[in-house]
């Protein structure tokens, strides 16, 4: 109504201190400064729509940007296979991955620089939430002719007399097979060493295949070589090792519908191995 107009206007003229319009017999005439206000107010609705389509845009998953990233561990085949299926879900979302160390990873998301860890072990920082995310099997390989792959059941006491391709001291994997001996009352003994962060997965593969001795490997990066036939599995009851992989976000990033609906997706189409 014209009486809340001449309230608004007389509003502005206040709290700008300036005049806006210049009132004469019946007519209203910019002056102008009101000129130049008005070309202003138009730029701010403009924007403001345009700020208004961005927001639905973003509400859509229509756009958007999310830093991801993975341990070295962590880093399986199904990791790039999600990441690839909800890039094709979500084709306007600009997706940022990488591969690092898990104490590296975690300090990313306290500084704000990820958006997203897939951790393969709980994260240390009370300021980051942990949701458990796919469990991996931890088998160990020998070549196809290795005499213990006819075994139905190998006892720990046999495996011990057996040469072991393993991780440098201080992997989870290998701290693992040794409590596992441990409660026997036994030792491995090494063949070779290798150091997990030269990303030299293939190593354990190749040397266990080559007979150099038994690996330790995560059933998803030795998925493809027991299909081929290049490795076989041994069937180990007393050695029963699980990797959980966990979900790791910052507290702040708990709310961010985007940070959940790629969480959502990664549990939807992850399948533990």
């Amino acid at each position: 109504s014209r009486p809340c107009m001449t309230f608004l206007i007389k509003g502005l003229e206040k709290e700008y201190q300036l005049k806006l319009f210049n009132r004469v017999s019946n007519r209203t005439v910019l002056t102008s400064p009101g000129e130049i206000f008005l070309e202003q107010a138009k730029k701010v609705l403009t924007e403001a729509e345009l700020l208004d389509e961005e927001a639905k845009k973003i509400s859509r998953m229509d756009v958007g940007v999310l830093f991801i990233a993975a341990s070295f561990t962590a880093e399986a085949a199904f990791i790039p296979l999600a990441i690839q299926k909800f890039k094709q879900k979500y084709s306007g979302i600009e997706l940022h991955f990488r591969i690092d160390r898990s104490a590296l990873l975690e300090k990313a998301l306290l500084d704000g620089a990820l958006d997203v860890a897939i951790l393969s072990r709980a994260p240390e920082f009370s300021q980051l939430i942990g949701i458990p995310y796919v469990e991996e099997k931890i088998v160990v390989t020998a070549p196809p002719n290795h005499p213990l792959v006819k075994m139905s059941s190998v006892p720990l006491e046999v495996l011990a007399k057996e040469p072991f391709v393993v991780s440098k001291d201080g992997s989870r994997n290998r701290k693992a097979l040794m409590e596992a001996f441990a409660k026997k009352g036994l030792t491995f003994k090494i063949a070779l060493e290798v150091d997990v962060m030269s990303g030299s997965r293939d190593a354990f593969k190749t040397a266990a295949a080559s007979g150099i001795g038994l690996a330790v490997n995560h059933m998803c990066h030795v998925a493809g070589d027991i299909k081929l036939g290049r490795l076989k599995i041994l069937k180990i009851p007393e050695l029963n090792l699980i990797r959980h992989n966990y979900i790791a976000i910052h507290k702040r990033r708990e709310k961010s519908s985007l940070v959940q609906t790629f969480i959502d997706f990664l549990k939807k189409n992850t399948k533990s191995n």
